[in-house]
């Protein structure tokens, strides 16, 4: 796990991460937007309360991390007001340093569906429960972490130690099958009748396959 793959781990899902989120990260978008909620209590108590006095360190550190002007005093309040620009900059940060192909590959897990199944109940009587093995070379796949050894797949070609090949082998079997089985699934839950289609039928191009 190299420090890039370690900051993209700590983004949010939203932003192509697995929302590992470090504390020294948000401890200062925490505190800011802590003591935002509180400053019209404290100037009802006190008519002298200034808190961009008090917290002038504070605004400092984060207008320099987050590489923007200080956000509107009512959204201030709010911790993703502080919390976002400091997010969108690390993705930038991440996408700015990695290859075109690294770059394709930010640019779809920060897709809303793609982190989905993050955020899904793992559940085995739901069939969202993954193996130790389908978990970790999922993660590697998202975060453009090394999940194998270099070696020659049976179809001749040269798999990289990011094991992508896989994805796209004409070998590679089992994908289509467990898609409409999850398919299947989510209808019959549904209460919908659904069968698959027993193997080796063929069927005519304007029916569905």
């Amino acid at each position: 796990m190299t420090d890039p793959v370690w900051k993209q781990a700590s983004l949010p899902v939203a932003k192509g991460g697995l929302g590992l989120r470090r504390a020294e990260e948000i401890a200062l978008s925490t505190y800011l937007a802590s003591i935002s909620s509180a400053e019209q209590l404290v100037t009802s108590m006190d008519a002298d309360f200034d808190l961009d006095e008090l917290c002038a360190a504070e605004l400092t550190s984060w207008m320099e991390v987050s590489g923007t002007e200080l956000p509107l005093a009512a959204l201030r309040i709010f911790q993703r007001t502080w919390d976002l620009p400091i997010v969108e900059r690390n993705f930038s940060e991440v996408q700015q340093a990695s290859s075109l192909t690294e770059k394709a590959r930010m640019v779809a897990v920060s897709t809303k569906e793609s982190g989905a199944w993050l955020n899904a109940l793992p559940a085995s009587c739901l069939g969202n429960l993954l193996d130790d093995d389908s978990l970790r070379i999922s993660i590697g796949l998202r975060l453009g972490a090394p999940i194998c050894e270099p070696h020659t797949c049976r179809c001749s070609v040269t798999v990289d130690v990011y094991g992508r090949h896989g994805l796209s082998c004409r070998y590679s079997a089992g994908r289509h099958s467990a898609l409409n089985e999850s398919l299947r699934r989510a209808l019959v839950t549904c209460q919908s009748h659904a069968v698959l289609d027993p193997n080796g039928v063929v069927r005519r191009h304007t029916e569905a396959a």
